[in-house]
């Protein structure tokens, strides 16, 4: 069985995400795809974070109703920093009998893959799809994975995977709110009323 993993800090997880998933479960034929929240990731300090517990409720609004779709919360009972190998490698032990792992990414974050803690690792739990929203970035994977994945590369372990381009990020959204504007047709509207309910606007400026 194909699994797909797709890992962030969905603060908020919005219609970029969701699109770009659902693009490589149906391309590449995966039973399900779990949307995995970090934690605690190594890269952003906790109280810039909303609380995982929002976060989860978000990403289960926007999924609800796609049964190929999963939120994963196994980072919460793992060791912190939450580090993307430690998940992968309970992934995969969980998954051990027919389960066949692909970690979904985007091509920024393959790029920067040789800075994340214990790289070498992460494709010997999980095949990578590198999903590509720039198509000059698509010519850069193979001579990147050559350089520092030859084996994987050759493998076949490393997928380059072309998904609708949405200028869409959490970040924006964030701003948006941030500014007192409406982050209506980025995200579902259902998450924007679970956010409107609960204060979740990043500091709104008054």
């Amino acid at each position: 069985m194909k699994i797909g993993i797709i890992g962030g800090t969905f603060d908020p997880i919005h219609f970029g995400h969701l699109r770009s998933a659902l693009e490589v479960k149906e391309g590449l034929g995966l039973k399900r795809v779990l949307f995995v929240p970090s934690f605690m990731p190594p890269h952003k300090p906790k109280l810039t974070l909303t609380p995982f517990p929002h976060r989860v409720n978000l990403l289960e609004i926007a999924i609800k109703g796609l049964d190929s779709f999963e939120c994963c919360t196994i980072e919460e009972d793992l060791p912190i920093p939450s580090y993307t190998v430690n998940t992968l490698a309970a992934l995969s032990r969980h998954y051990e009998k027919g389960g066949e792992l692909y970690f979904l990414m985007g091509s920024d974050a393959f790029f920067d893959l040789t800075t994340w803690h214990d790289y070498k690792k992460i494709m010997e739990y999980a095949k990578l799809v590198v999903m590509v929203r720039d198509l000059n970035k698509e010519a850069e994977i193979a001579p990147f994975a050559k350089l520092h994945f030859p084996s994987h590369l050759e493998a076949g372990r490393i997928i380059p995977f072309e998904v609708t381009h949405m200028a869409i990020s959490s970040s924006m959204i964030r701003e948006i709110l941030r500014a007192g504007r409406s982050p209506i047709y980025l995200l579902p509207r259902e998450c924007i009323k679970y956010m409107e309910e609960y204060g979740i606007n990043y500091g709104r400026n008054r």
